[in-house]
């Protein structure tokens, strides 16, 4: 039995965390009232559906990417970040609030602060298996962890691990290092501690890489190793990369919990020295992607989409609901196609084919469980679908018979050199696939998040 008197921390926001095993702190919050107010209805002249704006005006919102449901497993709450600014990076020591709004009621209030959080997903918030617990991250002890939070008693839990996405059944919870992450891409991760000794990584070792962490005992374990997602590559692939320094990104598991989908990339000095550990920002090498999957326990690892098909251009793989098949945007040379495309293609890298040979891809594509309709926003380099206001349309697709519909037009500001503060709808199905949950700046300033009905557009 520990003492646990002797274990007594401090949390990123400057709460009491007593240690409850080796591998967990239990976390005081101060309390919480929920905070009444009118969602607001959005474009209602010129939108086929009802959309409304469900943050309050109060602040900037965000929810937190097009492949993680912010609705709870009920339907009956959002999950959303609460920033303390939007004009600038994520520091070490900002403060972002996570909140939950209560549909039925109108109503929101914060459960818990941190400083885990970034720009592009805020402080990646993952829903357990029932309303009952909401997971972030957070710096603890000097680490970067996953923290469960139990929403009715306001009691959160660190646990000894990164997350990045949580196993549908809330068994677990994998993620990549959440600093280390800024080291490929900024924005989404947690912003870089300077009081952490994390060197940019070398190579591909076989001592770091996707971990996997027990939601009930707090323990983590490797469960892959980026030298193991190596060596499982093509040859070619190698020699092509050879001298880069690898990373893991994305890491997503399947709606049945039996595989995880995971971006790898590999960073190719191009001259110059790399010696801010954040060194993305850094104009001195050349990042390729490559994507893989393995199953729930990192073993069997395949590749889906190879380093050349990427290369084409491409981005934004997602699941599909079947947990088999993965869609996303990609320029299909092998059939002499130079437009980005909406594709699918089996788990194993076979059965590659297109959705529509007839629309563009663009922006954060996925389908619905029976494939007949396919939700995506734009990106403002994409000018074939962007109006010269900067307005950009949510596309509803109905891929079977090529129909079109745009639920409306949010603005998305100019983006800045490096586009980390770019503001893209990411929009998400609900759990029924009813609705549809997205951000937007609706006066050109404030982020806020939308709800679109769409089950009448989908008949």
């Amino acid at each position: 039995m520990m003492n646990r008197r002797a274990f007594i921390k401090t949390t990123s926001a400057g709460f009491s965390a007593v240690a409850l095993t080796p591998f967990t702190w239990g976390v005081n919050t101060p309390k919480s009232e929920w905070k009444h107010y009118k969602f607001r209805s959005y474009q209602p002249k010129s939108s086929p559906s009802e959309v409304l704006c469900v943050t309050p005006q109060d602040g900037a919102y965000l929810h937190t990417f097009f492949d993680v449901c912010p609705f709870s497993p009920s339907g009956r709450y959002l999950a959303v970040t609460k920033f303390p600014f939007e004009d600038r990076d994520v520091s070490y020591g900002d403060i972002a609030e996570v909140c939950v709004i209560d549909l039925q009621e109108q109503a929101i209030k914060s459960v818990y602060s941190t400083k885990g959080w970034a720009i592009q997903i805020g402080a990646n918030l993952n829903w357990g298996a029932t309303d009952r617990h909401l997971y972030t991250n957070d710096w603890i002890n000097g680490k970067a962890v996953s923290i469960q939070i139990d929403v009715e008693t306001g009691e959160a839990v660190s646990i000894d691990g990164p997350m990045y996405h949580i196993h549908p059944k809330e068994q677990n919870v994998v993620g990549f290092p959440l600093d280390t992450i800024n080291q490929t891409q900024v924005g989404y991760g947690v912003p870089y501690n300077p009081k952490v000794n994390n060197m940019p990584i070398q190579g591909a070792p076989g001592n770091e890489g996707l971990w996997q962490t027990d939601t009930q005992t707090g323990k983590s374990k490797l469960i892959t190793s980026l030298r193991d997602i190596r060596d499982a590559m093509d040859p070619r692939v190698l020699e092509l990369l050879a001298g880069g320094n690898w990373f893991l990104f994305h890491s997503k598991y399947n709606r049945q919990g039996t595989r995880i989908m995971q971006v790898v990339r590999c960073l190719i000095p191009d001259g110059g020295e790399m010696q801010d550990p954040n060194y993305s920002r850094s104009q001195s090498l050349k990042r390729n992607a490559i994507l893989m999957n393995l199953d729930a326990n990192g073993r069997d690892i395949q590749t889906t989409i190879t380093h050349e098909q990427w290369q084409a251009f491409g981005h934004h793989p997602n699941w599909h609901p079947d947990g088999k098949q993965i869609v996303m945007n990609l320029t299909p040379k092998q059939f002499g196609d130079d437009i980005l495309r909406f594709i699918i293609v089996n788990h194993d890298g076979s059965d590659f084919r297109l959705l529509s040979d007839k629309l563009a891809g663009s922006g954060h594509p996925s389908v619905t469980p029976d494939t007949r309709h396919l939700i995506t926003d734009c990106y403002t380099f994409e000018t074939q679908f962007v109006g010269d206001d900067g307005m950009i349309p949510l596309r509803l697709i109905n891929l079977t018979n090529e129909d079109e519909i745009h639920l409306c037009r949010v603005y998305s500001p100019p983006s800045d050199k490096a586009g980390l503060l770019r503001v893209d709808p990411h929009p998400v199905w609900s759990r029924d696939y009813r609705k549809v949950c997205f951000n937007g700046v609706p006066e050109r300033k404030y982020r806020q998040v939308f709800v679109a009905n769409v089950a009448e557009l989908m008949t």
